[in-house]
């Protein structure tokens, strides 16, 4: 349905690129999440497609006409912004009549679609209030109903909730996520928030100094980074630092690691004879007490430094050897005093599927990869 193609921007008296060649295409009725940390490109890209900005080289197409040159508010589409702009002085009924009265739409109409867009973000008695008396979460709503409204082809969102409470945030996540899949919107949401591209999406892009670093699903994209710059800024991760690895065996990596021989996996061809580190995530790592835990590919033995209770997980910071710091995740009902002690050693066992080994100092290159730095 949504085709963006080759999308190039560069702003003056800037140094590099915003957008170095950006792809990819929206499917009818799919929630798709640009994701990235700040100065990535992502809401520049927004911006290019609700045609607030131009591209310096590229298209924006829609059912495969290209919308260069077309007006934003000839385009098909709605933008939400982080603010939600609403008109103090109107009613909370004319604000969302607003884009309609503009169309010239017969009042009955606007009546019927104003009731039902209002019953849809669950205000249906806020009809006659000022936009001063509303809440944050409720100001959101009027402002979504007021896209909805219009029925627009792709609904554009640019963090519209990161200026709410943490509780509140996860409320309108859940219920937007409930209403996009009910109606089929075709939606492209902004956010800088991992855990809220995972809510909303049916597929998350994840950007990178202007390029796309990896675009799947939100559970493959956690599970299966393909890069070690996904595998850090999504989620939480250890990193090993690899000494020697040796071969490979029925699809995995033989590696070594304070002098622990290993298991892993790694989606780079030319990873063997180079300087490598492995990863993986605090809760892929287990405690064994005793013969019938879990069986794993791979052990190594650390010694508890700190421990942090942070109420639906306790996160152990241990250490390997005299190099690497391990953090591991256990749940709150498998703490045990008498086995997390400050300066205690403790064995810890994991998957060779949830060890990847990737390349230090990956140059980054177009639909290619880069490495950076994150702590759980």
């Amino acid at each position: 349905m949504l085709e963006i193609a080759k999308i190039c921007k560069k702003f003056l008296g800037s140094g590099d690129p915003v957008l170095r060649g950006v792809s990819f295409q929206l499917a009818k009725g799919e929630a798709l999440s640009l994701l990235g940390p700040s100065g990535c490109g992502k809401t520049t890209l927004l911006r290019i497609v609700a045609g607030l900005e131009t591209a310096d080289s590229g298209q924006v197409l829609l059912h495969g006409r290209d919308l260069s040159g077309v007006a934003t508010q000839a385009r098909p589409f709605h933008l939400v912004f982080q603010k939600h702009a609403l008109f103090p002085h109107l009613s909370v009924f004319e604000n969302i009549a607003f884009g309609l009265r503009l169309k010239k739409v017969p009042e009955a109409e606007i009546r019927d679609r104003v009731l039902e867009v209002l019953e849809m973000v669950r205000l249906p008695d806020f009809a006659g209030r000022a936009p001063a008396t509303l809440s944050g979460g409720q100001a959101q709503r009027v402002a979504l109903a007021r896209a909805l409204v219009n029925r627009p082809d792709v609904l554009l969102l640019d963090e519209p909730f990161s200026a709410l409470d943490l509780k509140l945030r996860r409320e309108l996540q859940t219920e937007l996520r409930l209403l996009q899949k009910k109606l089929q919107l075709s939606l492209i949401f902004v956010t800088h928030d991992q855990e809220e591209a995972f809510v909303l999406s049916d597929r998350v892009i994840l950007m990178n100094q202007g390029l796309i670093e990896q675009q799947s699903s939100p559970r493959e994209i956690y599970q299966a980074p393909q890069t070690a710059f996904t595998a850090e800024f999504v989620g939480s991760v250890s990193r090993l630092n690899v000494d020697r690895i040796q071969s490979v065996q029925h699809g995995r990596l033989e590696f070594e690691s304070a002098g622990f021989k290993l298991r892993g996996k790694s989606y780079s061809s030319d990873v063997l004879g180079r300087a490598a580190q492995a990863y993986i995530r605090p809760e892929a790592f287990h405690l064994k007490k005793n013969e019938k835990d879990l069986v794993t590919d791979n052990t190594i033995d650390v010694t508890i430094i700190d421990w942090f209770f942070r109420g639906s997980e306790v996160l152990l910071e241990t250490q390997l050897g005299t190099r690497d710091q391990v953090w591991v995740s256990v749940q709150p009902h498998e703490w045990d005093d008498e086995v997390f002690k400050r300066g205690a050693q403790v064995q810890l066992h994991f998957r060779s599927s949830d060890t990847w080994i990737y390349p230090t100092q990956l140059e980054h290159q177009p639909e290619e990869h880069s490495v950076s730095e994150a702590r759980p």
